[in-house]
């Protein structure tokens, strides 16, 4: 556990913030006025972040990391707080994909029929793998709208 300072991008800026390095974990505090303590990359951590958050503030506060709130996720599929401190619900768009068929099945009616009609009309419809080139196509798609180009 140690007090360090790292880089992270604020509104297109690299602007250094302290860092305290935690079970493994990185907890940046950053704001100008209001100071807000969060794991860095807290939403592509598996698992419990916080196991006990009595001992990550005593070790924040030992650490002299100057912030003002600390925030921390809990996983989607708790969702019941698992501690009695004040918190904010937020809003996940996620769905589970581990079985296409089920996922498939649960659609309304209505998304199911509209794929089917575009397959007449032309456009490929399948399964496919969640691998770096499907990830460079989605992001090609997104990068040709009007707003990333600029306009």
């Amino acid at each position: 556990m140690s007090l360090t300072h790292e880089t992270i991008r604020v509104n297109g800026k690299d602007v250094p913030v302290p860092t305290l390095h935690y079970e493994g974990r990185a907890i940046v505090a950053a704001g100008k006025w209001l100071r807000i303590a969060s794991f860095r990359d807290e939403e592509l951590v598996e698992g419990d972040l916080v196991p006990d958050p009595i001992a990550l503030i005593a070790a924040i506060k030992q650490q002299k990391l100057k912030a003002d709130l600390l925030t921390f996720p809990q996983r989607i599929d708790e969702p019941t707080p698992k501690f009695e401190l004040p918190y904010e619900l937020d809003n996940v768009a996620a769905a589970s994909t581990s079985n296409f068929e089920q996922w498939w099945d649960s659609l309304p009616q209505e998304a199911r029929k509209n794929a089917r009609r575009a397959e007449k009309k032309g456009v490929i419809v399948r399964k496919s793998e969640l691998n770096d080139h499907l990830i460079e196509g989605i992001k090609s798609i997104y990068d040709e709208s009007p707003v990333r180009q600029g306009r």
